[in-house]
């Protein structure tokens, strides 16, 4: 093992503190007597739905504000055990049982408030499981992430080539320009993932799109920008629904241009998702990180589906099922604190 990943999985192994089972599919859980709230804002959850468009609320970061210092311990904090629970039947699962059932999935999208270092733990949890049991089976494990388009994918490859440091990523990136979520959420990820030597993936479509989108409609796209589109399914019901219940507190713009921007957003990773599953060279296995509706079914989950990557599960926070969109989670986890 390099010294690098030797250094990157120390990072990634002072979060994620305690190892539950002792046996060859380790489940991984947190630290008892830490706890971060489990309830955001219903603001913090309503932005995640229309950040793309060009409306985002009161309670979205200010891209022009300068990053705040890097926390590492943030999301240890947050860290606590925990159990998941199969949402259709209520039947609670422990996190080995929860990893056994993920085995053959292809992809897992995990659904987070992204200002929310619980969630970020719960993602780092399963990342954990997923990549013990990847590495058990020699499956190819990947990490999908909504915060950054194919602009910054040179940068996840270098990185996770060794080629830049850690320290320089969110620079690189332009994350706080980009994303603006506090980095030390999301830092835990990378440190794991740059240890284990994964793929990292930049799935989302580049703001300008989704912005031109939301301002002159799909009709008002050049040519040059409607070559960027993937194949946009405009009239799922479902889908709809839960837009419209998610942005009916903030209804500036035109709805319908709006709802398209959605669309190409959640289209477009799955499209790069599905893509990259789609090379099976060898098996692969996908890790969505993105915001809570984008990992509802009918957003990625069925996209994936409709692209042929049939075997796709969503888990969630259960402290975030107050949202409409969460009742369609195949699992959630539920910490025990």
């Amino acid at each position: 093992m390099s010294a690098r990943r030797q250094g990157l999985g120390a990072l990634a192994a002072g979060t994620l503190l305690t190892l539950t089972g002792g046996c060859a599919k380790p489940a991984w859980t947190g630290q008892a007597g830490h706890s971060s709230p489990l309830q955001a804002p219903r603001e913090a959850a309503v932005a995640d739905a229309p950040h793309a468009p060009a409306t985002p609320t009161s309670s979205a970061p200010r891209s022009g504000a300068p990053p705040p210092p890097l926390d590492v311990t943030l999301v240890e904090r947050a860290a606590a055990p925990w159990h998941a629970v199969e949402r259709r039947r209520g039947l609670p699962l422990t996190p080995e049982q929860l990893f056994d059932r993920l085995e053959s999935v292809s992809a897992v999208c995990a659904g987070e408030r992204h200002p929310e270092a619980r969630d970020h733990y719960a993602q780092l949890a399963l990342l954990a499981g997923l990549e013990a049991r990847a590495e058990a089976s020699g499956r190819q494990l990947g990490v999908g992430l909504e915060m950054l388009s194919p602009r910054e994918q040179p940068a996840l490859d270098a990185f996770v080539a060794g080629e830049l440091p850690l320290t320089a990523l969110p620079a690189q990136v332009e994350w706080q320009a980009r994303w603006g979520y506090d980095f030390s959420l999301y830092h835990p990820i990378f440190a794991l993932a740059g240890g284990a030597d994964l793929t990292l993936l930049a799935l989302n479509a580049p703001r300008s799109l989704t912005r031109r989108v939301a301002q002159v409609g799909l009709e008002g796209l050049t040519a040059a920008e409607a070559h960027e589109l993937p194949a946009l399914a405009l009239d799922d019901r479902a889908h709809r629904a839960l837009f419209d219940a998610a942005t009916r507190a903030h209804p500036a713009g035109d709805p319908q241009r709006r709802y398209s921007a959605q669309v190409v957003w959640d289209e477009t990773m799955a499209e790069r998702a599905h893509a990259w599953l789609e090379q099976r060279s060898p098996a692969r296995k996908l890790l969505l990180l993105a915001g809570l509706y984008h990992c509802a079914e009918p957003a990625i989950p069925q996209r994936l589906r409709r692209r042929g990557t049939e075997r796709v599960a969503s888990v969630a926070v259960a402290g975030a099922t107050a949202e409409p969109w969460t009742d369609s989670y195949d699992y959630l986890i539920v910490f025990e604190d």
